[in-house]
């Protein structure tokens, strides 16, 4: 790594989502409600619902490193990276702003800013011990750090840095549930209908692929959450909760701290 002058690209891809359970009310309260093209494209029924995937609570338990595994694993990990490769990314700048490293985050339409708090993702006070988290948790752990990645991205744009969020949409991989790999074939009709509905792997990762050419101007904007639908870059209407300034500077001095003290000692 250091040999490298500058870096063009850096995917901030890693993420998990542990599943307790389906939740089947919320398909059948997108069904009987109009909102199942909603569903389809954010997995709820509208804006103020669950998730039809709820996760476990102990998603805000500490790791061996001491953050909440969910947060850690989608945006400090990440963070991280971003921080120590900073100079390698800005490296390319003095020949335009569309010649500096981007960032490209895999977003997602199931953030939800519902519970945006963030109190399970605060350091842990001085002395607590063990893997359980001191304000306990929720069924939104994937949800919440989805928008936290939004907020940071905002955040690290307003530092100048090319940070993009793009959503590969829906796509079937083996950490997705059996049943909806088994649809697999009947969800890719739904494809030429939903923006960004992209199921495949191959037609998920072509989203982020894009984002390394477009535009800086059209991509990289505080709260912009980018979609391909039809070959085009388009910003994301359903499941793009409200970004603000203040909320990604919270979530930034959220990040720094982690890195600053609790994660300290494993830079």
């Amino acid at each position: 790594m250091c040999s490298l002058k500058k870096l063009d690209l850096l995917y901030c891809n890693a993420g998990i989502m542990p599943v307790e359970r389906f939740n089947w009310a919320v398909g059948a309260q997108a069904a009987f409600t109009g909102g199942l093209r909603y569903f389809l494209e954010t997995g709820r029924a509208n804006a103020a619902s669950s998730h039809f995937l709820l996760q476990p609570s102990s998603g805000h338990d500490y790791t061996a490193h001491g953050a909440p595994s969910v947060f850690a694993t989608h945006v400090l990990g990440h963070a991280l990276l971003v921080q120590e490769l900073q100079l390698l990314l800005r490296a390319g700048r003095m020949h335009g702003n569309d010649a500096a490293g981007r960032v490209i985050w895999s977003a997602s339409r199931a953030a939800t800013d519902v519970l945006s708090s963030f109190e399970c993702l605060a350091v842990p006070p001085a002395g607590h011990v063990g893997e359980g988290n001191v304000k306990g948790g929720h069924a939104e752990s994937y949800g919440e750090a989805k928008f936290a990645t939004d907020l940071y991205s905002a955040a690290l744009i307003k530092r100048n840095t090319v940070s993009i969020a793009v959503c590969p949409g829906a796509v079937m991989t083996h950490m997705t549930p059996g049943f909806l790999q088994f649809l697999t074939p009947v969800l890719v009709w739904f494809r030429p209908l939903l923006p960004g509905f992209n199921v495949t792997v191959s037609r998920g990762i072509t989203a982020h692929a894009v984002m390394a050419v477009a535009p800086v101007s059209q991509v990289s904007q505080p709260g912009r959450k980018n979609v391909l639908w039809w070959g085009g870059v388009q910003p994301a209407a359903a499941g793009a909760p409200l970004v603000t300034e203040a909320a990604a500077e919270a979530m930034y001095a959220l990040v720094q701290q982690w890195l600053d003290t609790a994660w300290a000692p494993h830079k």
